[in-house]
């Protein structure tokens, strides 16, 4: 009897390293505009895996649930428009800043967000969400005895290739 891994498996881990590979080969994505492609490719290679399971996935332990939980979290609060109070509290800087545009504006805001540059953490959380997906799902992939070293295969060939293009 061999042992044979599905169909929809690999093809969800060659979606995933295509978008990796892409991510990597355009500008490591660090541009905004092409690594969010990469992360709607990472999504919905993730939703496709976990959506048409038809098995139970291994169950997380309570301290990966805290962990992923608590970086969610922590990262979401910071766009999240909070009191005035509040901010100067946790962030006296932050407060400071919006002080300095209260003078500018006439107006001091009564919610302001922790982070100055909330757009740019948006899409810090959107690239952590991102992660956490890819972290879910080449863990449940690892889990799998027949799927133990698929994971890993892109990973393999995207550092050839960047080493190949490393020594043009």
């Amino acid at each position: 009897m061999s042992i044979r891994p599905p169909v929809r498996r690999i093809a969800v881990v060659i979606v995933l390293a295509a978008a990796l590979a892409t991510a990597v080969f355009l500008s490591g994505g660090v541009v905004a505009s092409e690594w969010n492609w990469c992360l709607l490719a990472i999504g919905l290679a993730s939703s496709f895996y976990f959506g048409f399971a038809t098995y139970s996935s291994p169950r997380l332990d309570r301290l990966t649930k805290a962990l992923l939980a608590i970086i969610g979290v922590v990262a979401i609060v910071q766009i999240i428009p909070l009191p005035f109070t509040l901010v100067a509290h946790l962030s006296p800087v932050r407060a400071d800043l919006a002080r300095a545009v209260a003078q500018v504006t006439d107006r001091t805001p009564a919610f302001i967000t922790l982070s100055a540059v909330p757009l740019e953490t948006a899409q810090t959380v959107l690239t952590l969400a991102g992660y956490g997906m890819l972290f879910l799902v080449m863990r449940d992939l690892a889990a799998r005895e027949e799927l133990k070293f698929i994971a890993v295969w892109p990973l393999l060939v995207i550092a050839a290739f960047e080493s190949g293009l490393g020594m043009m």
